[in-house]
């Protein structure tokens, strides 16, 4: 259980820098769907909706965390939703800047195309008392004709995310920057 909420943490809180010259540029279409996807996404943190953030990552990390979790897809997918209710109870997000116009793409082992997307989060405490931002990538994978989201730069979130993305571990991951705001 401690791994999952590690694993949610670096999905949902955590956050990479890479321009690859040998990707493929995505087409018109693709852009388009990852400008709405990107939208849908921050609103989603924003609001806490728990599904639309879970279904914002991608199917293979769903089933290769489940498998190493030893239950099946649906009751991970619980555990997850029940692992953000519990965060959500203790941290709200304010604010969230995910420039696109910054973005670099990359193509793992497979072909399939992604594109490295700095972000910016304002994170407060449900009580008040705490307010934080913190900057990092945001890492937009299109798989099956879909845009999905991570962000993590921890062995652990490297590791998973590699079983399923062949090469992501390739992509140097920048720590996220986390400052106080008074």
């Amino acid at each position: 259980m401690r791994r999952i909420s590690k694993i949610i943490v670096g999905l949902s809180i955590a956050f990479c820098g890479l321009n690859s010259a040998s990707a493929r540029s995505a087409t018109d279409a693709e852009v388009k769907m990852l400008s709405d996807a990107t939208n849908n996404y921050a609103t989603a943190l924003q609001t806490s909706n728990f599904d639309a953030v879970l279904n914002a990552i991608p199917p293979r990390i769903i089933q290769t965390l489940a498998a190493q979790s030893k239950v099946d897809q649906e009751q991970f997918r619980q555990i997850m939703v029940n692992q953000m209710k519990q965060l959500a109870q203790t941290y709200k997000v304010d604010k969230i800047t995910i420039s696109q116009s910054k973005k670099s793409a990359g193509e793992f082992k497979d072909g399939t195309p992604y594109y490295i997307i700095p972000t910016d989060f304002v994170i407060t405490t449900i009580n008040g008392n705490n307010k934080n931002q913190i900057k990092g990538e945001l890492v937009a994978i299109l798989d099956n004709n879909q845009w999905y989201f991570v962000r993590g730069d921890d062995a652990t979130t490297i590791s998973t995310m590699s079983e399923a993305f062949p090469g992501f571990e390739e992509i140097k991951l920048s720590a996220p920057e986390i400052k106080p705001i008074k």
